[in-house]
Parts: C-alpha cells; sequence; structure tokens
C-alpha cells in the first residue's frame, strides 16, 4: 500500500467517525431533549396537582367560615325572635288599649 493509499483509507476511517460522531451527538440531543420534555411535564403535573391541593384546601377553609357565619346568624336571628316573642305581649296589650282610646 502506498502513502497515498494510506491517506485516502485515512480520509474514509476520519469521515466515518465523524459521520458516528455526528449521529451520536443527534442521539444525545435527541435524549436530552426527551428528558427535558418529561422533566417538564413531571413538574407541570407536580404544581398544578400542589395548586389543587391547595385549591381544595382553601374551599374548605372558606366553607367551615360560610358555615360558622351562617350559624352565627341563625343564633342571632333565634335569640331576635326570643327578645321579640318576650314583649309581643306586651305589643298586643298596647294595640289593645290604643284601639279601645279610640
Amino acid at each position: 500500500m502506498s502513502v497515498i493509499d494510506d491517506i485516502k483509507e485515512a480520509e474514509k476511517k476520519a469521515e466515518q467517525i465523524r459521520l458516528e460522531a455526528k449521529q451520536q451527538a443527534k442521539e444525545i440531543i435527541r435524549e436530552a431533549k426527551q428528558e427535558a420534555e418529561e422533566y417538564r411535564e413531571d413538574r407541570i403535573e407536580s404544581t398544578n396537582k400542589t395548586n389543587l391541593d391547595k385549591l381544595k384546601e382553601e374551599e374548605q377553609k372558606q366553607n367551615e367560615l360560610l358555615q360558622m357565619r351562617l350559624k352565627e346568624s341563625k343564633d342571632h336571628d333565634e335569640r331576635l325572635i326570643e327578645n321579640n316573642k318576650e314583649h309581643l305581649s306586651e305589643a298586643v296589650q298596647y294595640i289593645i288599649e290604643k284601639v279601645k282610646s279610640i
């Protein structure tokens, strides 16, 4: 084999090595993109779950607050009714006396 043949053979091997390196680089990039996409999807899913959990927690807190305020309002209304019942007979008596005086 001559030097020229050796050079041609070396050039062929170099070209083959470049092509293999290029293919390996493409594969590494593809895998990295896939891993990044999977990581992004996992983060989105995790964030969505966290947000949903927080939303449910806040809804529960709001529901508890609403129930507490409804109970307070009911208790207040019941006190007003009881107070008015105590004075009902006095009010009726007052009205009867006013009607009689007319």
